[in-house]
């Protein structure tokens, strides 16, 4: 995002502008940086070490030329950021799994369906992935009794 200003005056340095910012809070000050020369606000942390997990962050933008007597604009522009977050775990519908299957079933037969519901309403956070983690031979996994 950029922050843009303009200085009627013709000729530097009264027509140079410099850039200022302040957070409404510090958790906005903490995470969001505006580029003094460009007014170019970037991410100075990751969004995600914000312990209190803020949707919402607000800066105040100044700016002000750098004439032998500066001249500050008479308000600050006012930049909402707002940010969406991936606040649900996805969770297994009526666990815990069980399944008993005849010694007859072929290799190709489905046993289990599994469900799983993720409560976030916004994509990519309510989108959920199966993956099998490692591949065991069935010898590991299932016992035969032998009579």
């Amino acid at each position: 995002m950029l922050s843009t200003a303009s200085d009627a005056d013709l000729s530097p340095p009264q027509n140079t502008i410099r850039f200022t910012s302040r957070g409404t809070n510090t958790a906005a000050e903490q995470f969001f940086y505006v580029d003094s020369i460009t007014g170019e606000i970037s991410v100075k942390q990751a969004l995600t070490l914000d312990n209190n997990k803020n949707s919402f962050y607000e800066l105040l933008i100044g700016a002000t030329d750098l004439g032998v007597l500066p001249l500050q604009a008479p308000e600050e522009a006012r930049v909402q950021i707002n940010v969406t977050r991936n606040q649900n775990s996805p969770l297994f519908v009526n666990t815990p799994y069980s399944v008993t299957i005849p010694e007859t079933d072929t290799i190709t037969t489905s046993i289990l369906s599994v469900s799983v519901l993720d409560a976030d309403i916004v994509s990519p956070f309510n989108e959920v992935t199966l993956r099998a983690i490692a591949r065991i031979s069935p010898e590991l996994l299932f016992y035969r009794q032998r009579w």
